[in-house]
């Protein structure tokens, strides 16, 4: 059976030219975003890079362990997020997404102390709106109507909840819970996409993508 199925994958990309694919790029006029100057004044690596509203935006950690959101512009980089709060999902202890863009003023943050917040990118306006959820969560994502939606960690008597929430609102909503674990949670075409798999089992032995297309 395996080597059938090589045989077959070997015949198509011969028969596509797959090897005329393979073109070395040099890319010598690519600049990069940060300069090395900058690059040096952080305490650790920037995470979580995105493009927010055409501009490059990351998480930075400092030395003291709190970790802002950084937005990159003409005049420089500049954070956004307070400098006594820091973002972090803390999902299944490791972390998870904890930021994502949510239109061009606005960004969606997880903050460490269980808040989820929607921050203006002028720093400062700062947090215009915000809401409790107190257990871990991450992997923040933002549907066409405007909620946003993420996943929670609720215990293991609970489980886990993918939750929407509507900025300025002071409700959130559950749509979907389940005592699996679950992570990768994406917003494509107006549903929600996210993996799943057995407690007690790794995501490599079980697991599945699942879509949610009412929510």
């Amino acid at each position: 059976m395996t080597s059938s199925c090589s045989s077959r994958i070997t015949k198509a990309r011969t028969t596509q030219g797959y090897d005329d694919l393979v073109v070395d790029v040099r890319y010598r006029d690519w600049q990069p975003v940060i300069s090395p100057e900058e690059a040096g004044s952080f305490f650790r690596p920037p995470e979580s890079p995105r493009y927010w509203h055409h501009r490059p935006a990351f998480l930075v950690p400092d030395a003291r362990r709190i970790t802002r959101l950084v937005v990159e512009s003409e005049a420089g980089i500049a954070a956004v997020t307070p400098e006594d709060r820091s973002i972090s999902s803390e999902l299944y202890a490791y972390g998870a997404p904890a930021w994502t863009p949510y239109d061009a003023d606005h960004a969606v943050v997880c903050f460490r102390d269980g808040a989820l917040a929607l921050v203006h990118r002028d720093p400062s306006i700062g947090i215009v709106a915000s809401i409790h959820v107190g257990s871990p969560m991450g992997y923040p994502a933002v549907l066409d109507d405007g909620r946003v939606v993420f996943i929670r960690d609720c215990g293991l008597s609970t489980g886990r909840r993918i939750m929407a929430w509507r900025p300025f609102g002071d409700e959130l909503e559950i749509l979907w819970q389940t005592k699996d674990l679950i992570a990768d949670l994406a917003v494509v075409d107006g549903t929600i996409w996210f993996s799943s798999w057995p407690s007690g089992t790794m995501p490599w032995d079980a697991a599945q993508i699942q879509i949610l297309r009412r929510a």
